[in-house]
């Protein structure tokens, strides 16, 4: 399962995948089921869904959930998809840009508890930003923009 905060953009995330599948050379077609779907040969699904706890109740029994953008997805989502991935023995693969210090994402990247894998990948160590586009970002919208959307930075003033 993958959900992001509206359904385009968890179906923006499933496109990347059927990509994905399609250079493994994966016959693909949907679930027959879900409009936004992946059926892989050996019967596991990709199934993208917005961010909305009605849309995701019932689901059951996923090895992994992507939340895509995390960082603006609504907090009680978390809640809704914890039962879903305990059915199944599955794990959330959580990932986003920074929006501030407060929120879900934030917490779980802080939180030096649980069992999470962390990685960062700020975009002036990415090769498909280059440092005059970062820099024109940053006279646009100013250093604190910048920090949250491009460098991985939980950051909410004082850039």
């Amino acid at each position: 399962m993958m959900t992001a905060k509206v359904a385009a953009q968890a179906g923006e995330l499933l496109l990347k995948v059927a990509r994905f599948a399609a250079q493994l050379g994966f016959r693909l077609r949907s679930d027959g089921v879900n409009a936004q779907s992946l059926l892989l040969p050996n019967g596991s699904r990709f199934v993208a869904r917005p961010a909305v706890q009605a849309s995701s109740r019932g689901c059951s029994q996923a090895r992994f959930i992507i939340i895509d953008e995390a960082a603006f997805v609504p907090d009680e989502m978390f809640k809704a998809l914890s039962p879903i991935l305990a059915g199944g023995g599955g794990a959330p693969w959580v990932i986003s840009t920074p929006c501030g210090t407060g929120g879900r994402f934030a917490d779980f990247w802080h939180d030096r508890t649980n069992d999470f894998t962390k990685f960062s990948l700020p975009a002036n160590d990415c090769p498909r930003f280059t440092p005059e586009f970062l820099a024109a970002e940053r006279s646009l919208y100013g250093d604190l923009y910048l920090a949250r959307e491009y460098l991985g930075q939980f950051v909410t003033a004082g850039i």
